[in-house]
């Protein structure tokens, strides 16, 4: 806790430190020592770009859970790789959701495209790269998916263009 002086004494810092962090930037809006006027407008409100903190950490907090429940998988069985990926690049259950409807889609064009016939598919994997989450890298994500035996038709033909 800082120390600091005011009129009240010690024990009106001491109750602000005890507050938990968001508390802290209440104000009453009547000039209290290091409460601005203009914080509350009088009526004890947050500023307006404080009011979207506790979303951010709801959407820490769920993050966090997902990727606990994924490091309880690898202890269980160290050969994911892609969900080691998932905890080190910090990726949210959505990101990876998002991938995986990625994934699914490039394996119904690369089936589709295999029925009329082509062999080649460096443009499906040119299009999965460019679409693919910037937290992540295409090579990297080709081999743990593969790995881990995820879309394996897909990795297996992905990985021929690296």
């Amino acid at each position: 806790m800082p120390k600091l002086e005011s009129a009240e004494g010690d024990a009106y810092y001491e109750e602000i430190w005890k507050q938990p962090f968001a508390c802290r930037f209440m104000a009453k809006g009547d000039g209290s020592p290091g409460m601005p006027k203009e914080a509350g407008k009088g009526n004890g409100q947050m500023l307006e770009n404080q009011r979207s903190m506790p979303m951010d950490l709801q959407k820490k907090l769920e993050t966090l859970e997902y990727h606990q429940e994924l490091l309880l998988q690898i202890v269980e069985n160290p050969r994911e790789e892609f969900s080691k990926i998932i905890v080190r690049r910090k990726l949210s259950r959505g990101e990876v959701e998002a991938l995986f409807r990625l994934c699914e889609e490039m394996s119904i064009k690369m089936e589709e495209q295999k029925a009329e016939g082509l062999v080649y598919f460096a443009p499906l994997f040119q299009e999965f790269s460019f679409r693919l989450n910037r937290k992540l890298d295409a090579r990297e994500t080709v081999e743990a998916l593969r790995k881990q035996e995820l879309f394996s038709p897909l990795m297996d033909e992905f990985r021929k263009y690296f």
